[in-house]
């Protein structure tokens, strides 16, 4: 309620449609560990912190996410098991107003007096990238396996 308030207070009445806030974005790990600490335990599984501790974090320390699955597995974002099935994560992610990334951002903007943006996206016309600045937003929902 706070938030559709707040989104009528400034006047973005339009923006209130729950599925222009929410989606299904693909997450991965390089490592089985790695993934069931996230499906386990979601809050201390995702660590903004540690984002791009293997490949670097382009926009800064947020929990990213691919739109597609195609883009986790070509960029060699997903853990493969003993069996060598790959394995993803795909998450119901509160994106809710983003904005575009810039190199190393390390808050996220402001948009109008004192609140901010929600997410970072790569592109706003057609985004494959959403970046989420913290853990309460995300849900891992499934773990997808693979061949």
């Amino acid at each position: 309620d706070a938030v559709v308030d707040s989104l009528r207070a400034q006047g973005l009445a339009d923006a209130l449609d729950p599925a222009d806030r929410t989606r299904w974005l693909f997450h991965g790990t390089r490592t089985e560990e790695g993934l069931l600490s996230i499906a386990q335990d979601p809050v201390t599984g995702f660590a903004p912190a540690m984002a791009g501790a293997q490949v670097g974090s382009l926009w800064g320390p947020f929990i990213y996410f691919a739109r597609d699955a195609a883009y986790c597995y070509d960029h060699d974002f997903y853990c493969t098991r003993t069996d060598g099935a790959h394995r993803l994560l795909l998450c119901l992610v509160e994106t809710g107003m983003p904005c575009l990334g810039a190199v190393n951002m390390r808050l996220l903007p402001l948009r109008q007096d004192s609140h901010r943006y929600n997410s970072v996206v790569d592109s706003l016309s057609c985004p494959e990238i959403f970046c989420a600045p913290e853990t309460k937003s995300v849900f891992p929902a499934y773990v997808v396996t693979f061949r």
